[in-house]
């Protein structure tokens, strides 16, 4: 059968079943034949689109391969918005039920629409009902990841296809295929603790083979293709960092590795036998190798370490032979290419965000690329503002040499070594890139592989990186931002103050901005509320200058002269919450970092302080009424306690509450069917603990979001039922019926967020804000 007549075939069996679901109850599954196999027959014959691929069907869809059948990065069209929709959602929805899968894929839908303003069609079976949305979905995660991966390698396999093999904080390496995102084979455990570095080598005439430097002192060899173990090389005597590939005489690669003593070691992969030791190469520990053809045609081996020497060896020698510096930053990465005219050149990244290059035939002073300046707005993006953790030397398929860079920020950028200037930044890992490769994809394009500490692996197109800004980067400085969501004249009202000291008022059901400001000020808010005075909506701003500003946050018209917080340098507000007092005036409690609260009236600009009984930073505050309608202030902290006292007075009520192991992200106050108040408080040990707050028993354990919970807020059903939302570092939204424990609904954001409960509607609503974007949603609690 002819590849024409093959796609042929393909394109009627798509058809075929396609029209068989679009007969059927779209309530209905379809047959699990169908569910697994219709997005490939589809693609096989070329007819891979939302005509085949329905948005009714796609929530069904069981072969979680669709964003790979599309080729990653995703790009929509016309004909392919929904796949590509579902495509973000993908990689996240996991075991999910069918309604949260529909739920997510309508959010995702409604996100991606020209006007996301206006009602998009739903989805069958979702029971979200979106209102406005600014939010972006990744369109390049290949695959959540159980723990960090810090090493990628591309590992060439038979028949030209390359896979990508990763190796994570948690000791495990895996392959993953890049071009559909599936696993490959099983995962190859042996490392007692985190594998930092990987590396393929290709012996001539046999096959590949896969390096891991582990922080349990060893190096493994490993059999790529049947996860079997070749060799376990002992000898280092501290945690192994980096890996490269030496090309030996002889043709067989050699392997050298680097330790946090200084240390290099040499290997034979081929025996497992240790053929040199460099003792105390570095004064500090290695933290990167590789490996470079001088122009005489001599190969030498580079390293560099937190001392700030780059050294690069003879391995017949027992002192470098020649030794660089550009600075005494610790040198986190190294990379090494040689040019089209035969030049040696080496790039290290630093710990202060410093990119350096050296052209090893010319000179010992190095070019220094993208200088650190404080601030990542300068024209041509060509700063960091984190250190450099990852760096990967490639040519562009135009012959240019070119460096990929990613830094603690999450920040990615290639350079073109030819013009020493930096594409485009793209800013799409939460936290900081940790691992990154090149790698060719599907219709043998090349691309880039990034992981963070996000615990994604995600794809790039470098080409793309010299367009105009793309997913992620327009809403980065929203990653921090501070959502506080009050009624004022009956109409609900959202106050969003960002990290740059922007503050924007919105109608919190439409989106529409009704007031901006702070433009002047551009102070990091580091903590904010908001409080309904008569017809006035008067917002508390904590900034970054320790000082406190009480507006009118409709206008930015201050009510007093700014309130300085008396304290070290360092010293910042960490959470708020607003109350009112017995004579019904506000008050704003602002949690500082010195073990203090301070209570403030924003009407008259006057504070004072109480002991906050933390011992550690207090991460967030809020207020329900006690006995007497007496205000009670909730502090939940780093240190893991959670305390009940006086708003007004700060006494004590003898409420402590302990159980979290590890800090307490988020605090919210509900009220169960008998009245009873009740907190839940989220934790980065990845649990939701439900506690009686005139008590402080703990009345209850949720656990389900496989990570850290960093939000929990409560809100009630049509029903006046009880619900909690809570968000955790899994990129998905999860809504619990606390009475329970059930997870009634999940939703996949593909991104951190701070949710706030939205109120005065039909329908309960969520506004949720973070480094993606705004999206607000009702959610049809009648049919939870």
């Amino acid at each position: 059968m002819t590849d024409d007549t093959d796609a042929r075939a393909h394109r009627r069996i798509a058809r075929a079943l396609a029209d068989t679901v679009a007969g059927s109850s779209s309530e209905a599954s379809p047959h699990p034949y169908i569910r697994r196999h219709l997005a490939g027959h589809a693609a096989a014959g070329d007819v891979l689109d939302d005509a085949h691929l329905a948005p009714a069907f796609l929530p069904w869809e069981s072969g979680a391969a669709v964003r790979g059948l599309m080729g990653l990065p995703v790009t929509d069209s016309p004909h392919t918005r929904a796949l590509a929709a579902w495509a973000g959602v993908e990689p996240f929805v996991g075991d999910a039920d069918h309604r949260s899968r529909a739920s997510s894929l309508h959010l995702a839908l409604f996100s991606s629409g020209r006007d996301s303003r206006h009602a998009t069609q739903a989805v069958p079976g979702s029971l979200v009902r979106p209102l406005w949305s600014e939010w972006e979905l990744p369109a390049n995660v290949v695959a959540r990841t159980a723990a960090t991966v810090r090493g990628l390698a591309r590992v060439p396999i038979p028949g030209g296809r390359r896979l990508l093999a990763a190796g994570d904080a948690e000791g495990t390496v895996r392959l993953w295929d890049p071009v559909t995102g599936a696993a490959v084979g099983g995962p190859m455990t042996g490392h007692g603790d985190g594998v930092d570095a990987l590396v393929a080598l290709t012996p001539p005439g046999g096959p590949v083979l896969l390096a891991s430097a582990g922080r349990d002192h060893t190096v493994r060899v490993w059999d790529p293709m049947t996860g079997a173990a070749v060799w376990e090389l002992t000898g280092h005597e501290d945690w192994v960092n980096a890996l490269t590939v030496l090309p030996a005489p002889d043709g067989f690669p050699l392997l050298a590795s680097g330790d946090g003593e200084g240390t290099i070691r040499v290997w034979d992969p081929a025996t497992g036998a240790e053929e040199a030791v460099i003792w105390s190469a570095h004064a500090a520990q290695v933290r990167a190798l590789t490996a470079v053809k001088t122009e005489r045609g001599r190969t030498l081996l580079v390293s560099a370490g937190h001392d700030g020497a780059v050294c690069l060896w003879d391995l017949s020698k027992d002192a470098p032979v020649r030794e660089l510096r550009g600075g005494d930053a610790r040198i986190n990465v190294l990379a090494a290419f040689t040019g089209a005219d035969g030049r040696a050149l080496v790039a290290a990244g630093d710990g202060e965000g410093v990119l350096r290059l050296w052209d090893l035939d010319r000179s010992d002073v190095p070019r220094v690329l993208g200088a650190h300046e404080g601030n990542d707005s300068q024209e041509g993006h060509e700063a960091h503002t984190g250190q450099i953790t990852t760096l990967s030397g490639f040519e562009s398929a135009d012959g240019r040499l070119l460096l990929a860079v990613g830094d603690a920020t999450g920040a990615i950028r290639v350079w073109d070594l030819t013009t020493a200037t930096a594409r485009h930044t793209r800013s799409g890992h939460q936290g900081a890139v940790t691992a990154l490769a090149v790698l060719t994809g599907s219709r043998n394009r090349q691309l880039l592989a990034t992981a963070g500490d996000d615990r994604t692996l995600r794809l790039w197109d470098p080409a793309a990186f010299v367009d105009a800004p793309g997913p992620h980067t327009r809403h980065r400085d929203r990653t921090q931002t501070l959502v506080t969501v009050t009624s004022t004249e009956g109409r609900p009202t959202a106050v969003l103050a960002d990290r740059d000291g922007i503050v924007e008022v919105r109608d919190a059901r439409s989106g529409a901005v009704t007031s901006r400001w702070g433009d002047r000020v551009r102070v990091p808010v580091t903590a904010a509320t908001a409080v309904a005075f008569g017809r006035r909506l008067l917002l508390v701003a904590a900034s970054a200058d320790r000082r406190v500003r009480f507006t009118v946050a409709t206008t930015g018209q201050e009510t007093t002269v700014p309130l300085a917080l008396v304290g070290e340098p360092g010293t910042t507000v960490t959470a708020s919450a607003a109350f009112a007092a017995a004579d019904g005036s506000p008050r704003c409690a602002l949690a500082v970092n010195d073990g203090t609260v301070h209570v403030c009236d924003p009407l008259g600009g006057t504070a004072y302080q109480y002991p906050s009984g933390h011992l550690a930073a207090v991460t967030d505050m809020t207020v329900f009424p006690g006995r007497g309608r007496r205000p009670r202030l909730v502090t939940a902290g780093r240190d893991g306690l959670v305390l009940v006292r006086d708003a007004l007075t700060g006494s004590d009520t003898g409420n402590r509450m302990t159980g979290h192991k590890g800090a307490v992200n988020d605090v919210a106050v509900f009220r169960d069917d008998r009245a009873r108040t009740f907190l839940a408080t989220a934790g980065s040990d990845g649990t939701v603990r439900l506690w009686d707050a005139s008590t402080g028993a703990e009345e209850g354990v949720i656990t389900s979001h496989g990570g850290e919970v960093s939000g929990v807020v409560a809100f009630t059903s049509a029903q006046q039922r009880p619900l909690l939302a809570t968000a955790g570092d899994d990129c998905v939204l999860r809504v619990w019926d606390p009475g329970t424990g059930e997870c009634v609904l999940s939703v996949v954001c593909g991104a951190p967020v701070q949710i706030a409960g939205v109120p005065s509607g039909p329908r309960p609503a969520l506004l949720l804000s973070g480094p993606a974007g705004y999206l607000c949603f009702e959610i049809d609690t009648e049919s939870l």
